[in-house]
């Protein structure tokens, strides 16, 4: 009886439960268990072990594969040396951007002409259970930077024989494939690094800002303009939180429920203390020679059902 293959969710959740604040990089081939390829593993960041997915890559007659790494979910202070130097916003900044890929982690996806998608998992801080992940994947106009045009566009195939030579005569620039086509390694390098670098620079804003929606449409106009595509996994009992930058629990509704109760006696308290010959002064029994403290108090319910209906997570 063959060996039943492990998927990364038990690699993660039950081979490398006691590393849980450490960061972890691993490579997957079709239709073969996760290769562990971390190093140097911290709670920011974790390296890759490239000698060793060059070897596993050459083994498997050079096919192409998947990478996968986790981001933190817990980055409070526990006397870890790495962590000294950023404050706790910052600190607490990072765990919002936990489902948002890092400027130095789409270099290496971009660059890595080898891998088909990159993962990136989210995993409870206690348990170590994967509360979801979010998966990069690149389609046939990604580019690859390494010279090469990618595949010309129905446009670029129409202007090519209709209109570019027509503005080559008046003097006008021809129309390109793409932005990226037709350039050699060096340039297709600085290119992407300056444009990864405009992204590291709205992350970091972003923190300034104290807004980590404004981090994910940084990310969304990258995948566009890269035109890799994004895809958010929660797992069950889990969502992606207003911003789209973290994986959070779902509302059980009961918070919405109590609010929506709240709130209905708080405006029917106003209306009795403004309105108090509706009843004849009295409600159940309740004497209204204090109608202002009713009143307060009234207003107070209405407050707080109304906090328990919007707030968010």
């Amino acid at each position: 009886m063959s060996k039943k293959r492990k998927s990364p969710k038990d690699e993660l959740e039950r081979e490398d439960r006691y590393n849980l604040e450490l960061e972890y990089s691993g490579m997957k081939f079709p239709r073969e268990e996760l290769i562990n390829v971390s190093t140097n593993r911290s709670r920011l960041s974790s390296g890759s072990d490239y000698n060793l997915m060059q070897q596993k890559w050459g083994e498997r007659r050079k096919r192409k594969y998947s990478t996968l790494h986790t981001h933190s979910s817990n980055l409070r202070r526990t006397g870890s040396l790495d962590l000294e130097k950023y404050s706790n916003d910052k600190l607490s900044h990072f765990e919002e951007l936990a489902s948002i890929p890092s400027e130095k982690d789409l270099l290496y996806f971009l660059r890595d002409d080898q891998a088909r998608s990159d993962t990136i998992v989210s995993r409870n801080p206690q348990t170590g259970e994967v509360i979801g992940s979010i998966t990069m994947r690149k389609t046939k106009r990604t580019p690859n930077f390494r010279g090469s045009p990618v595949k010309p566009s129905l446009q670029y195939r129409i202007d090519s024989v209709f209109f570019n030579p027509v503005r080559k005569l008046m003097g006008i620039e021809p129309l390109k494939n793409t932005q990226w086509a037709d350039v050699d390694r060096t340039r297709a390098k600085k290119e992407m690094k300056k444009r990864l670098g405009l992204y590291g620079k709205s992350l970091r804003e972003s923190y300034s800002l104290k807004s980590p929606s404004s981090a994910r449409r940084a990310f969304d106009k990258l995948a566009d303009e890269f035109n890799f595509q994004v895809r958010h996994v929660p797992k069950k009992g889990y969502k992606v939180n207003d911003a789209g930058t973290r994986f959070v629990p779902e509302d059980s509704g009961i918070e919405k429920k109590v609010g929506v109760s709240l709130s209905v006696l708080g405006i029917l308290g106003l209306i009795l203390t403004f309105f108090p010959e509706i009843t004849g002064n009295a409600v159940s029994g309740i004497s209204m020679s204090e109608p202002k403290l009713f009143g307060v108090g009234s207003f107070v319910l209405l407050i707080i059902g109304t906090y328990l209906i919007f707030q968010k997570k």
